[in-house]
């Protein structure tokens, strides 16, 4: 995003920076007096500089001269592929489940926040992968416009690299000067103020590094004269502190430091070149006039110009404005003093003034309407998973039989309870199955049915029923959840059960088949209020977790745990040994606190609270009316050194946070909160730490759209009851069909982009049966992309029109939004499933590799996006119980080429190890090769294929880029 930006910026600095400065080099030579050329040169260069960035945030109304296509890949073709991760978590066990975590949004995750839901999986993918990668290189020819523009690019960065590093010595050098030279004499500085004629004199120094005085200064003026001027004749000196005056008085320094700062964006425009020249000059004849006004004649003070232009006087320096100049310069001045017959006006008068600052300001306001072409932004976020499974759900249009409606047979589920670090069976533990519906048919929203307890046998084993009527649903949506008291809490986490049974299907057992807890001890402590008094009833969260080091896969989950104090103010939570975490305390009338846990156990030392600050204020309209009944939510963004470090750590969010509702006259006031930076978010509900959440709470809609605010909260000062106002938006809304062409339901989509430079975030409203959604999004927004949302077992494909090809790809960029899009259409297909298979020459599984796929073509022509999965490239691949790789989330009907890689061991995508597989055993590890496969499936097929890799010994670094060999498919 950062350079597809920096692409559509330096584009039209080049253009309209050429237009801009042609009409002011056409000024210049139009207007022959000093005075008007320096103002003319001056709001030149601030156009230089503005109309570029007023471009790129598009708050004014824009027209596109249709001189670049529309995409913004023609431009910047390397940023055709937007980077992001795959939203794909994994238990230890290898299995899928969705984080749930009591739907607490102290629970989000930075990488992202997660919404609990029919484990989803987003469309697209990541960075290309070096075949990728080496395959556009050698199809791209080296001398296409494209890389062209890009070499251009690369050297207009390395050219403002260098001069950022000239600029910096100048500032070096000038500091230097200033540090080595002392206060002038009394009588230089008399002589000052004999020429000012004022009290308000700058800064007069002497140097012995310098030959001609120079000047430099944006709040106070600094003058300095080399000492050998000081020493000299004072005419001399009269002359050189006269030009140097002339410099302050006429408030010369800032515009030469606007003209280095356009030199950084148009260095390579020849006219920029002239017109600083010009300026130099134009300065110089104003500074040059007003010092022979301080002399016996205008010809002696050319003798003494013709003498510096005979001496070595080093041309202005970037940072300082001085007497010295090239010798062309001088003896141009000196002809001006001499010859020129032509009255010198000092002070432009009024009408000048505004007449050029109203062409200014009309060149701004005027090119800044004008575009190269449509401006499309990409912009690499995070992904984020929602909404439950729709898989099983009927297209509209679908008949529904009787045999349909009858109700199936219950199904009991069997599952065990473990060690995770010896695999013994745990007795006593308690497992918690919540069974919810995602989409309750009466509603549309999620709601909770029950809750049943389980207690584990001295086998661990453990089981659990669904009735004929759960069953029969087809958004049931299983929670899960187990502790001991001598272990870590699992975590409660989540998955569709439509979609559990697809996978027992296709091989893979549930995710709650065996529960691993991790050994834990426990932390015992005491919250005392801020007067000393134990904090009863207060709520606590901790997120904790057993250390990664040392594991094959290095990556393990955490777990949340909630407790409440007691009368006493006691606690007690479990945590992992060895382990880490944070716990986080939530007073009602104290300020929240977070406490990096690391290794302690055992009993705490009493935990004291402060007070904090309230926060109040107002959420309104855009017409300034109340806005009741919505929730107003604050988070640090820091809950202190030492949390912080962890949980950027994990990916997991800052806890110290406060949320309340808006009551009728949209007012609101939180829980106190300790000093520091907050942002503040507007949601439909208010999820406030402080307080038990039972169940989901309801999605509604919010009605107004509001961006995220930046607050600081002061020991010091009163905080002021704010007012947050909502902003105007314009509406983007979409339709699911499938592939038939009948609209069908789907799953929320997500939306990102910036407003005022800030991180814009929204959900979609849901696709029922007609497939509608739609988004609300703040009118001029920027950067804007939709990111598509289904599950592993579906693809997307969507376009912006209806006349336009079905693209492939996880985002749909949007750019900037100054009007409605209601055109968007996406289309839905159940993935075929792709099976793959790696094996020895004798057929045994060989662990250690994994497919990597990329994309050829499509049946239908349609355009494909780039990008890769951490396992599998173009495709989401899981490692399943019998050791085969199950794809997700495959297009139907695109050739697919397939690969075998070697996985990187020892990072947080490495597997487990199989079963009877001694991860330290050196001497499974060899180089394996084998040949590319190529696969095209039907929507809905399933095909295994099998690669039999060849051993060879040695060559462990060269393995990573080997290609698979084939074999017969099953």
């Amino acid at each position: 995003m950062i350079l597809q930006s920096f692409s559509q910026w330096l584009a039209h600095s080049m253009f309209f920076g050429a237009i801009l400065l042609s009409l002011g080099a056409i000024a210049v030579l139009l207007f022959r007096q000093p005075v008007h050329r320096v103002r003319i040169i001056h709001w030149t260069l601030t156009a230089c500089l503005l109309v570029p960035l007023f471009q790129r945030f598009e708050f004014l109304p824009n027209y596109s001269l249709g001189l670049l296509p529309a995409k913004a890949d023609a431009i910047v073709p390397m940023q055709r592929v937007a980077s992001s991760r795959v939203q794909l978590n994994l238990t230890p066990e290898g299995h899928k489940e969705s984080s749930l975590l009591q739907s607490d949004p102290s629970t989000e995750r930075l990488q992202p926040p997660t919404h609990p839901s029919g484990h989803i999986i987003e469309q697209g993918s990541s960075p290309p992968s070096n075949a990728q990668k080496t395959a556009q290189a050698e199809a791209a020819p080296w001398f296409s416009a494209s890389s062209l523009w890009r070499v251009a690019q690369v050297l207009y960065l390395a050219t403002v690299a260098g001069m950022s590093i000239l600029w910096c010595l100048a500032i070096a050098r000038r500091s230097a000067i200033t540090r080595r030279s002392r206060p002038a004499k009394d009588s230089s500085k008399e002589m000052l103020q004999s020429i000012a004629g004022t009290n308000k004199l700058p800064r007069l120094l002497v140097s012995d590094d310098i030959q001609s005085p120079v000047m430099w200064g944006l709040i106070r003026s600094t003058i300095v004269i080399p000492s050998s001027l000081e020493n000299g004749q004072p005419t001399r000196l009269r002359w050189g502190i006269a030009h140097e005056w002339a410099h302050v008085l006429n408030r010369d320094y800032p515009t030469w430091i606007l003209a280095g700062i356009a030199k950084f964006v148009c260095f390579f425009q020849p006219h920029y070149w002239w017109l600083r020249r010009q300026l130099t000059l134009s300065q110089d004849y104003l500074a040059d006039a007003y010092a022979t006004d301080h002399g016996e004649s205008a010809e002696d003070y050319a003798a003494f110009l013709v003498e510096l232009a005979r001496g070595e006087i080093p041309n202005h320096s970037a940072l300082a404005l001085g007497i010295g100049d090239s010798k062309s310069n001088l003896f141009r001045r000196v002809r001006v003093l001499v010859t020129s017959n032509v009255p010198l006006i000092r002070r432009a008068n009024a009408r000048s003034v505004l007449a050029i600052a109203l062409a200014g300001i009309v060149s701004v306001a005027g090119l800044s309407l004008l575009r190269l072409g449509s401006r499309s932004a990409v912009a690499a976020t995070p992904a984020i998973a929602d909404e439950e499974d729709n898989s099983d759900q009927k297209s509209v249009g679908d008949e529904t039989t009787e045999e349909d409606q009858q109700l199936p047979d219950p199904i009991t589920y069997v599952g065990k309870v473990v060690d995770r670090k010896t695999g013994e069976p745990i007795e006593g533990a308690t497992v918690e199955v919540t069974h919810e519906l995602s989409r309750d048919p009466k509603t549309n929203q999620w709601v909770t049915l029950h809750t049943t307890k389980h207690i584990s046998d001295k086998n661990g084993r453990y089981e659990f029923t669904l009735p004929p009527e759960e069953v029969a649903q087809p958004s049931l949506y299983i929670v899960v959840d187990a502790n001991h008291p001598d272990y870590q809490p699992k975590g409660r986490s989540g998955y569709s059960h439509s979609m559990i049974r697809t996978n027992l299907e296709k091989g893979e057992p549930p995710f709650y088949e065996t529960i691993k807890l991790s050994p834990g001890e426990p932390i015992v402590g005491k919250i005392l209020n801020p007067d000393g008094s134990p904090a009863a009833n207060t709520r606590l969260m901790a997120y904790t977790k057993p250390p990664s080091e040392g594991e094959r896969n290095s990556w393990t989950r955490g777990a949340f745990q909630y407790d409440v104090t007691d009368e006493q103010g006691n606690f007690r939570v479990v945590v992992a040994t060895p382990g880490d975490g944070v716990l986080w305390i939530y007073p009602k009338n104290a300020a929240p606190k977070a406490i990096r846990l690391g290794d302690k156990r055992g009993k705490l030392d009493p935990i004291q609270l402060v007070k904090g600050k309230r926060v109040t204020g107002q959420v309104l309209s855009t017409s300034g009316e109340p806005v009741p009944n919505v929730g107003v939510s604050l988070r640090s963004q820091s809950d202190g050194e030492d949390a912080d470090e962890f949980l950027n750590r994990n990916s997991v969010s800052r806890g110290i946070r406060a949320a309340a509702m808006t009551d009728d006259q949209g007012r609101f006031q939180l829980h106190p909160l300790p000093a520091g930076e907050f942002s503040l978010r507007i949601e439909d509900q208010a999820h406030d730490p402080t307080e038990e959440h039972k169940g989901r709470k309801p999605k509604r809609e919010l009605g107004h759209v509001f961006s995220r605010m930046k607050l600081t909260i002061s020991d010091d000062n009163v905080n002021e009851p704010l007012e947050i106002r909502a902003l105007p938006h314009v509406i983007v809304r979409g339709r699911f069909f499938d592939p038939k062409g009948r609209p069908r339901a789907s799953h929320t989509q997500h939306l990102f982009g910036k407003v005022d430079g800030e991180f814009f975030f929204t959900e979609s409203s849901h696709p029922g049966d007609d497939g509608w959604f739609e988004f609300k999004v703040p009118h001029g927004a920027s950067e804007v992309r939709i990111n598509t949302m289904t599950n592993e077992h579906s693809a997307l494909r969507w376009r912006l029109k209806p006349e336009d090809p079905l693209s492939i790809g996880r985002e749909i960029d949007l750019g900037t939004l100054e009007e409605d899009l209601t055109t968007l259409e996406m289309v839905r297909y159940k993935a075929p499933i792709l099976l793959v298979k790696i094996v020895d020459k004798d057929g045994k599984p060989i662990n250690g590799f994994k497919p990597d796929t990329k994309y050829i073509e499509t049946k239908d022509g349609g355009k494909m996006m780039g990008g890769s999965f951490v396992y599998g490239g173009a495709l989401n691949f899981q490692k399943q119980p019998d050791g085969r790789w199950r794809s997700g989330q495959m297009q139907p009907d695109t050739k697919l080429e397939v690969t075998i890689v070697k996985i990187d061991q020892g990072n947080r995508d490495a597997p487990s190890p199989s079963p009877g597989e001694d991860p330290e055993d050196k001497s499974q590890e060899f180089d394996y090769v084998a040949d590319a496969q190529t696969v095209s499936l039907a929507e809905g097929d399933t095909k295994e294929i099998v690669f039999v890799m060849e051993k060879r010994v040695g060559r462990k670094e060269e393995s990573k880029q080997n290609d698979a060999k084939p074999a017969d498919a099953n």
